[in-house]
């Protein structure tokens, strides 16, 4: 059985500012507000650091091209994606398998969801759907977006997560205050493995946690 690993990060911990390259530290440098470029820059140092382990590279060595439908991908390395809000940031990584990852702080607005509804998911939600149970299934739109590589240029309208046409979803625990969703291609049977990266001081120190 495939398992699908899902890294818990702590964005308010300091990063190794040397797992990014020259050109992240520039894009951070250009964010209007400080705490927002140094979630920024805790979530991609995570990522670097992750997939570090897997290639057998320093994290800044890790180098990133992106797929056909604009999704990033490396070579000779699991399938990946990142998804952040707020403090907390989550990585899936899978080998051989296609993932998407959402993660939403539970107090933004849900209504403009609902817009975004299918009929199937309208008729499962019921008249007057709770707050949470929008963002849930947003997560859901989400991941499942993400793992088929559509990104920012999908309508959310057209995924029906009732149907999610050869990919399976799973809700996952963010944390208090979160709600999150995973996507994994297929329909092979997978278990999620939850982890969480080592302090700041401990991949500071390695610059990469170890792989369990």
């Amino acid at each position: 059985m495939d398992a699908i690993e899902v890294w818990h990060v702590d964005l308010d911990r300091a990063a190794p500012s040397t797992a990014l390259t020259v050109e992240e530290h520039a894009r951070a440098a250009r964010f209007a507000r400080a705490d927002q470029a140094q979630r920024w820059v805790a979530s991609r140092a995570a990522l670097r650091m992750l997939l570090g382990v897997r290639l057998g590279v320093a994290p800044r060595d890790v180098a990133f091209r992106h797929g056909p439908d604009g999704k990033p991908e490396v070579d000779g390395g699991p399938r990946f994606n990142l998804s952040h809000a707020g403090a907390v940031a989550l990585v899936a990584l899978a080998d051989g398998r296609e993932v998407g990852i959402d993660v939403e702080r539970t107090d933004r607005r849900s209504h403009a969801i609902l817009r975004a509804l299918t009929g199937n998911e309208r008729e499962a939600l019921g008249e007057e759907p709770d707050h949470l149970a929008l963002l849930r299934v947003w997560c859901r739109k989400e991941a499942l977006a993400k793992a088929t590589g559509g990104g920012l240029r999908w309508a959310p309208e057209r995924f029906d997560t009732l149907a999610p046409g050869g990919y399976a979803l799973a809700d996952l625990d963010a944390g208090r205050g979160y709600v999150a969703a995973l996507a994994v291609a297929g329909d092979a049977p997978y278990s999620i493995s939850p982890r969480r990266m080592p302090s700041a001081t401990a991949a500071a120190r390695s610059e990469t946690p170890r792989r369990s």
